[in-house]
């Protein structure tokens, strides 16, 4: 890729690269190539849960789970914040991150993918879950938590999606949900603030 080519294309969701360099092509093809998950070393000999994934299976279910991780690759495709925002973190997009999050991650193949969190903030499952705003309702207990764990560690291409998960008008995800679009229009109006102060003085209206 030439130095040009390369200035053309350097915003990440500006001009693709495609086309552009072989070497990018050749492992942006590998890349999407990997559609497949390694099956879970922590089933049973045959391939199903344990009884112990089959009762984290549960605890995922009654904690709504699904409800960012859902589909058959375990994630909604949007972005969430669940407290692992820090300011150091800057924009993303172009807005802050407070409010936003990341991109829920897939729940296949966990078992293989440690540290956790975008930046590998979280050593260990266990580190991930004891987030309060990863978790909805009461902290689990530690018999919860081992079993959510059990299941996590065991999701791979054999597991079915999980079942959908409405959201209860009182569920705490509506007050989540409220502060991401509250957060969103302020990130909106500080913008248009911003751009407002930057027009000429001479294009004000004469008194």
């Amino acid at each position: 890729m030439s130095d040009q080519d390369f200035a053309n294309t350097s915003d990440p969701l500006g001009s693709p690269k495609a086309g552009l360099s072989s070497d990018l092509d050749n492992l942006a093809a590998y890349v999407s190539s990997l559609t497949k998950t390694p099956p879970s070393p922590y089933r049973d000999a045959g391939g199903v849960l344990t009884s112990e994934g089959l009762a984290g299976r549960a605890v995922f279910e009654s904690r709504r789970c699904g409800f960012c991780h859902s589909g058959s690759s375990f994630t909604d495709g949007k972005r969430h914040d669940v407290g692992t925002v820090k300011p150091s973190f800057g924009l993303g997009i172009g807005q802050p991150l407070a409010g936003v999050g990341f991109d829920t991650p897939t729940l296949k193949g966990v078992w293989n993918t440690a540290p956790y969190l975008h930046d590998g903030q979280a050593s260990t499952l266990e580190d991930v879950l004891n987030s309060d705003e990863h978790i909805i309702g009461d902290a689990l207990s530690a018999a919860e938590m081992g079993q959510l764990v059990a299941y996590l560690l065991q999701i791979d291409d054999r597991e079915a999606a999980p079942a959908a998960v409405p959201v209860p008008s009182s569920s705490p995800w509506d007050l989540i949900v409220l502060a991401s679009i509250f957060a969103a229009a302020i990130t909106g109006i500080r913008m248009r603030s911003n751009r407002l102060k930057t027009i000429p003085t001479s294009w004000e209206r004469p008194n």
